[in-house]
């Protein structure tokens, strides 16, 4: 189920950003300080390289390249670039607080 609802993320995002289609939306994703609410327990906040899915209170990470939108096969988190992790923390505390709130 959980592969499922991650599939269904992907393909909203490769929808919602696809970078020829709307290049606007694409670059200004991580910009946005919300939410989206994808389904009754499914969560996302964008990063700069990516996405941090909540599905039922447990986090999954959908990375993106060039307009490709990914989950790694074993679920974790890999690894990146120190560069990134102001964004990325940025998406965490964002999910975390609207969680708290909910």
């Amino acid at each position: 189920m959980v592969d499922e609802t991650l599939n269904q993320v992907i393909n909203f995002l490769k929808d919602t950003y696809d970078i020829d289609k709307n290049y606007k939306a694409y670059g200004n994703r991580c910009k946005t300080d919300k939410i989206i609410k994808f389904q009754n327990n499914v969560f996302i906040s964008h990063w700069e390289l990516g996405a941090i899915v909540c599905i039922d209170e447990i986090l999954y990470f959908i990375f993106e390249n060039d307009g490709d939108w990914l989950v790694r096969k074993d679920y974790s988190l890999g690894s990146f670039n120190i560069y990134w992790l102001e964004s990325f923390i940025k998406a965490l505390n964002l999910l975390n607080d609207y969680m708290k709130k909910k």
